[in-house]
């Protein structure tokens, strides 16, 4: 199990004004891929999977940067904490 954050930063400006789906990211598409990719052929690092969701979402033009946390619960590291993660870091 996996506990993900994605964090965009685009330019949104069209959107607001138009109130067009069009005009906004894809945040289903995002998430589909993310999904996809998390529970797809299994990677020896987290930080993989981040580098692969960041960089799908640099796909959209509009996206101009994305931040990536996957945090694994229940690590067997002989250690009291909550998750063990990592956060990348994506930008045009």
């Amino acid at each position: 199990m996996f506990v993900l954050d994605i964090e965009l930063d685009a330019d949104l400006q069209k959107a607001a004004n138009s109130d067009d789906l069009n005009d906004t990211v894809n945040y289903v598409e995002i998430y589909q891929k993310a999904k996809e990719i998390i529970e797809g052929p299994r990677a020896a690092l987290l930080e993989h999977l981040a580098a692969q969701i960041g960089d799908f979402a640099l796909q959209d033009e509009r996206v101009v940067a994305a931040r990536v946390r996957i945090k694994k619960p229940h690590v067997a590291v002989g250690g009291v904490l909550n998750y063990l993660g990592v956060e990348i870091e994506r930008k045009r």
